[in-house]
């Protein structure tokens, strides 16, 4: 037992050595691009497309990000204290274009750790090597029985991105990115867009921790067992320049041999009220939904009962941007989710979210992710400074609270269902930096989460109290051709 506890002691030392060697290479070396390439800031961004000089019918495009991620004091139950690893994502997009109005796109997606062992939190979102993530055909029309505006369809497997991105949205800082399979129909004009689509979600694969720790390899598949719909419908032209939103999604899924479900059957109506920030003026972001309908508690194979489902949340952001140096973002925030008031009574009281990335509302994900829009009531408070054209920096400070003592802290499987361990759940504070060098041909990318932890995160039955407040560090660096 010593000699694999001093193992894997030497194996965090060694990564965590080069974590910092990473970040000290990123922002030297950045520093070193930036003054390389200041001579020629006018210069077009290094391409594949132009660089081979490929036909305009075929686009190629490629990113590759590493990603060294830290972290200290372990919030989940049965976890060890520290784990350090090193993420990986390459993505390539391809698009064959028929005509105008027709083309043909695919994308290959490969996500992979280095350094994990059996001690690291690993899953789906993590993992999901050489895939296809995309392979879809799309056309676009002018005219369609008379309707004016542009009108477009697209087939395959696709991911998706829908409104403010808290339902459904494409994911930019989790490692692996999921997808879906059916049909989307978009219509747009100048002050009016609408979309429907139905899709399966993508069950990306394998799923056994022993085949992620190994970075397998397996083809993901979708299944008539999980549906996915929704109709959403946009105007941008309300007084005082605001848009507004208004939207219907639905979940029906099923029991599979092979595949556990919550049996979800869920309406999920909602509208959101938006105005974009611009320099000298208030912005505002609005948005209140409500699940309805029947769900189990868990995906167990035990879990048999169907129970009445009703549940809601609402966001309220408001800020302003000053006309000063950096052009400085102040930001309000308010996350509400609705918990399970009481586990015996019979019905579901917890927010669902669906497929709706949780990491511009709740911090960083990975091996992090601490805060999820379910049984949550989150202030804060955020600054957002622009000191140029290519560099962006964010502070947020974020305290949470359950909003049901007796349900679970979201994704997190820690739980008092007496309710006696109080709700607060702690103080987090999040930083995060962005560097765009090279004509945007390089990105590199720090962060630090800082979770100061409440009565609920330490005594909660399975808490993990042998631990201190959570810190969480990265740092990559993201190539695009």
């Amino acid at each position: 037992m010593f000699g694999a506890r001093s193992s894997r002691h030497i194996k965090h030392n060694l990564l965590w050595k080069f974590a910092k060697r990473v970040l000290l290479t990123a922002v030297f070396g950045g520093l070193g691009l930036t003054s390389l390439t200041a001579s020629a800031a006018a210069a077009d961004k290094l391409t594949i497309q132009d660089s081979f000089e490929l036909p305009d019918w075929f686009q190629l495009k490629a990113e590759v990000r590493g990603r060294v991620q830290h972290l200290d004091n372990q919030f989940r139950p049965a976890l060890p204290e520290t784990d350090t690893i090193f993420a990986l994502r390459s993505l390539v997009d391809m698009r064959f274009r028929v005509s105008k109005d027709l083309f043909f796109g695919f994308e290959l997606q490969d996500s992979r750790l280095v350094g994990a062992d059996e001690a690291t939190a690993v899953s789906t979102g993590i993992i999901n090597t050489f895939n296809l993530l995309q392979a879809y055909v799309r056309y676009s029309t002018d005219d369609v029985m008379g309707i004016e505006g542009r009108h477009q369809i697209s087939a395959g497997r696709m991911t998706m991105q829908l409104g403010r991105g808290r339902l459904i949205g494409r994911q930019g800082f989790r490692n692996a990115v999921g997808a879906f399979t059916g049909v989307h129909y978009e219509w747009d004009t100048d002050d009016t867009s609408l979309d429907a689509f139905w899709l399966l979600p993508i069950d990306r694969l394998p799923n056994d921790r022993a085949a992620l720790l190994e970075n397998d390899s397996q083809f993901d598949r979708e299944s008539l067992a999980q549906q996915l719909w929704a109709i959403h419908l946009e105007r941008r032209d309300l007084p005082f320049g605001l848009l507004g939103q208004v939207y219907l999604f639905g979940i029906h899924e099923r029991d599979q041999p092979d595949r556990n479900t919550r049996n979800r059957q869920l309406y999920t109506p909602g509208f959101t009220v938006f105005k974009p920030a611009a320099p000298g003026e208030w912005f505002v972001d609005l948005e209140m939904s409500f699940n309805i309908g029947r769900s189990r508690v868990t995906s167990s194979v035990l879990e048999t009962e169907d129970l009445d489902h009703f549940a809601y949340t609402a966001h309220a952001e408001v800020g302003y941007r000053f006309t000063a140096p950096w052009s400085p973002l102040l930001i309000l925030q308010f996350d509400f989710a609705s918990g399970d008031a009481d586990p015996t009574d019979g019905k579901n009281g917890q927010y669902d979210t669906l497929f709706g990335p949780k990491r511009g509302d709740f911090g960083d994900t990975d091996i992090y992710g601490a805060l999820a829009r379910e049984n949550i009531i989150a202030p804060a408070v955020a600054v957002r400074l622009f000191p140029t054209d290519t560099i962006a920096a964010r502070v947020r400070y974020q305290p949470a609270w359950l909003e049901e003592a007796r349900d679970g802290w979201p994704d997190i499987g820690v739980r008092d269902i007496t309710g006696q361990s109080g709700r607060f759940i702690g103080h987090q504070i999040e930083t995060r930096f962005t560097w765009d060098v090279a004509n945007g041909n390089i990105r590199l990318g720090a962060g630090a989460d800082v979770l100061f932890k409440g009565r609920f995160a330490r005594a909660a039955p399975n808490a993990n109290p042998a631990t201190g407040d959570t810190l969480y560090l990265y740092s990559d660096v993201t190539l695009r051709f």
